[in-house]
């Protein structure tokens, strides 16, 4: 089921556009959906089309500002159905708005696939999340009048997914397997971000898709939205602070040859309370580092309200973290964490107590006169944060997750610090 092409579609002539262009990755598509049936297949599964075995044979068009015409010796030359497919990375988007049929724009369409009278599916496809959607709902048929029409976002991710998953279970023709590799060997260079992540070996060294790989991970692990700070290389989930005290968020990420799950308790005076008012509750966090995988660290720092990281005062890490913890339990029964007045950050009493509790040394004062100078509020914050993480070996994590291990793994080291604070598990979290 080869089916027509017309110029734009053939491989054996140049199509003059920029390689990174969303025209060469659709044309590199449709090339595939008409040379491989399997990939065909898959794609109209996810447009939720006949199956292809049930089809006319296809007529391909790109580029065009005329949908194909239709075969007018067909048995019934009516339209059954009209398919607009919006093929990008978008997340979420509503799939029952229905196309306009009676737009007027001018249009050019980015690939046609006629399948005799049964169906037209008319493909609008974009490479990035923020790109409007809305081309794919103003269709100007100039004529042709469908009996059914439907609007089916489909994301380049799951179609690619769709398409790697072929290559990997060896069931295509060699002819066959050749196409898809030149097509992935093309989009690995010129459209990286648009592979398929499902599996952190799939990402390779790719950041963007490590990134989202770890995103979604931590989504299906904790059951709430995550968001990438691309910046550190993280991907974070904020809990609501009605239902999680001791700390607000969790991070995972990949850092040298380690995969690791940070979070941050006792950084905010409500956090600090509940970490630190009761000893069994601090000693119980300690108790995780039994496990080699756990560390807990000190990360003391000297804020203001609303202060950024790069406006925070930290000093080096010099204390080990259980002493940390233990030091802070009678630290905050003292009342040393929390709000002072601006004077006390040069008050040599206050320096003498980091330098003697080991939360700063004297080398560092330096660095505390810059910050202090920098001040803009009449007060300060001590904040008496601890960086808990659990780890595991990058290469290990890699396997694990090609074998869904992993993310049960992640829900699992999160449910465990949030029983040593006697937080609820996340199957008790609501979102």
């Amino acid at each position: 089921m080869s089916g027509y092409v017309e110029h734009h579609l053939s491989i054996f002539r140049p199509y003059e556009r920029d390689a990174k262009h969303e025209d060469q990755l659709t044309r590199a598509a449709l090339i595939v959906l008409k040379l491989v049936p399997l990939a065909h297949a898959a794609f109209l599964d996810l447009a939720k089309c006949y199956p292809l075995s049930a089809l006319p044979r296809p007529r391909f068009a790109m580029q065009t500002e005329k949908l194909v015409p239709l075969d007018p010796d067909a048995e019934d030359p009516e339209l059954a159905e009209l398919v607009s497919v919006f093929l990008g990375p978008h997340e979420n988007l509503v799939e029952t708005q229905e196309p306009n049929l009676a737009s007027e724009r001018r249009a050019r369409y980015d690939g046609v696939i006629e399948y005799g009278s049964r169906l037209l599916v008319v493909i609008e496809s974009k490479l990035y999340a923020n790109a409007s959607d809305q081309q794919s709902l103003d269709i100007n048929t100039k004529g042709i009048a469908p009996k059914k029409k439907r609007r089916v976002p489909v994301r380049w991710q799951e179609l690619l997914d769709r398409w790697w998953n072929l290559v990997e279970l060896g069931v295509l023709g060699p002819a066959e397997k050749e196409v898809m590799n030149d097509f992935f060997n093309n989009a690995e260079e010129n459209f990286g971000d648009l592979l398929p992540y499902t599996d952190l070996e799939r990402c390779g060294d790719n950041r963007g898709r490590r990134l989202r790989r770890l995103r979604t991970i931590l989504e299906k692990a904790t059951g709430f939205s995550a968001e990438v700070r691309d910046v550190l290389g993280h991907a974070g989930v904020k809990f609501p602070a009605s239902q999680v005290v001791a700390f607000d968020r969790v991070s995972l990420y990949i850092e040298g040859d380690n995969l690791i799950v940070s979070v941050w308790p006792a950084e905010l005076a409500p956090q600090y309370k509940r970490v630190y008012s009761d000893p069994e509750r601090a000693e119980a966090l300690i108790a995780l580092t039994e496990n080699p995988a756990w560390q807990v660290n000190a990360n003391l720092y000297l804020a203001y309200w609303r202060a950024s990281g790069p406006q925070r005062w930290y000093p080096a890490r010099h204390v080990p973290g259980p002493a940390y913890v233990r030091q802070w339990v009678k630290d905050f029964h003292d009342h040393r964490a929390g709000r002072r007045p601006r004077e006390d950050v040069n008050d040599p009493e206050f320096r003498h107590w980091l330098v003697e509790h080991k939360y700063a040394i004297q080398a560092e004062m330096e660095s505390l006169d810059e910050w202090a100078n920098k001040l803009p509020m009449d007060h300060f914050d001590i904040r008496p944060s601890i960086q808990v993480t659990r780890s595991w070996q990058l290469a290990d994590a890699v396997a694990r997750d090609s074998t869904g291990q992993l993310t049960a793994e992640v829900h699992d080291a999160i449910n465990e610090v949030l029983a040593a604070l006697d937080e609820p598990r996340l199957e008790d979290i609501q979102s």
